[in-house]
């Protein structure tokens, strides 16, 4: 996690969670307000932002913050500030006209991001168990453009080890692109499922620009098998079924994918991409370097291949075959 200004961090805690907030509508909208709001006593808003300077701001130091003598509340006047380029912020003053701040951080939302970099790391430093043959598994979402970037930076691994792995392209168990991602999907699972040999030279087409009628055909794909493996499967996983009916969507909002809810429920999978090498969630930068060692630890005797080196370029979030300016290894869907 990048260096934080933490006196300024510190000063943006004040207004978010040790400040009365007050209208500059008068009293009347003063009392209104308090009464939807649980103000803390001193006492516990003191407790509350020790605690979350110390396990947030500072989790990753050794060093710790301790409380000074002074406490003072501070009304603070909340506003919104229309900038030149169009946005609309939300600044703050206090009510003396002496401290404005530019911005306030969210600290549940703070809290949140922070748990989720502590799961990355802790993801990162888990030790693999080490098998003869490791079993790789990659859980994407097919228009998701970090699963995309993930699976263009794993081919070339798989390409190397070959038969030495057990890999394959699992599905994570909602899907946020639509419909389109969804019958993508179905085709992609069947392909793996019954024309194997012709499933990498499709996702790679694939992959180029998402034109998945077209690989089909580049792909030597047989569709008359193609479409009776897809009905088959949907009526076993009730994938249009579940489409249709929005009730059962994920949050209100994503249609189930249930083709491999029982591995996504097993491995605790949150979102795309997520890599499984055997039965453990593993974090990976994206270029097809670093992959192959995260593969590599998998292996309780590595084989010559696991020694060599491959790109360390990190392939482009979404279709084509770019390169990526920045590794964006903890982006996801979810």
């Amino acid at each position: 996690m990048k260096k934080i200004n933490v006196l300024l961090l510190i000063l943006v805690l004040v207004i978010t969670g040790c400040a009365n907030v007050a209208s500059d509508s008068g009293e009347k909208e003063k009392d209104k307000a308090d009464k939807k709001q649980v103000f803390l006593s001193s006492e516990e808003l003191k407790e509350n932002s020790l605690d979350f300077v110390n396990n947030y701001l500072l989790f990753d130091s050794e060093s710790k913050a301790t409380l000074g003598d002074d406490f003072e509340k501070v009304e603070i006047n909340k506003f919104k500030i229309k900038l030149p380029d169009g946005r609309e912020v939300s600044s703050f003053i206090s009510s003396d006209g002496k401290y404005f701040f530019a911005e306030a951080l969210d600290i549940e939302d703070y809290k949140k991001k922070v748990e989720e970099q502590k799961s990355l790391e802790a993801a990162k430093n888990k030790e693999i168990p080490k098998t003869a043959k490791p079993k790789v598994e990659l859980f994407v979402m097919s228009h998701c453009p970090y699963g995309t970037q993930t699976e263009k930076g794993i081919l070339p691994v798989k390409e190397l080890l070959k038969d030495k792995i057990d890999f394959s392209i699992k599905f994570v168990d909602y899907a946020m692109h639509g419909k389109t991602e969804v019958d993508e999907q179905l085709n992609q699972y069947c392909i793996q499922k019954e024309q194997s040999d012709n499933f990498d030279t499709y996702l790679k087409c694939f992959l180029v620009d998402s034109d998945g009628a077209g690989c089909l055909d580049r792909a030597g794909i047989d569709k008359k098998n193609l479409t009776k493996c897809v009905e088959k499967t949907d009526k076993e996983f009730k994938i249009s079924e579940l489409f249709a009916d929005k009730s059962s969507w994920v949050s209100g909002q994503f249609p189930q994918f249930n083709i491999n809810k029982d591995e996504n429920d097993l491995y605790g999978i949150k979102g795309s991409p997520s890599i499984v090498i055997n039965g453990v969630q593993k974090e990976s930068n994206r270029d097809p370097n670093s992959m192959l060692k995260a593969v590599c630890e998998g292996f309780s005797v590595q084989p010559e291949d696991c020694g060599k080196e491959l790109s360390k370029d990190t392939p482009s979030a979404g279709f084509g075959f770019g390169s990526a300016d920045v590794d964006s290894a903890n982006a996801s869907c979810h």
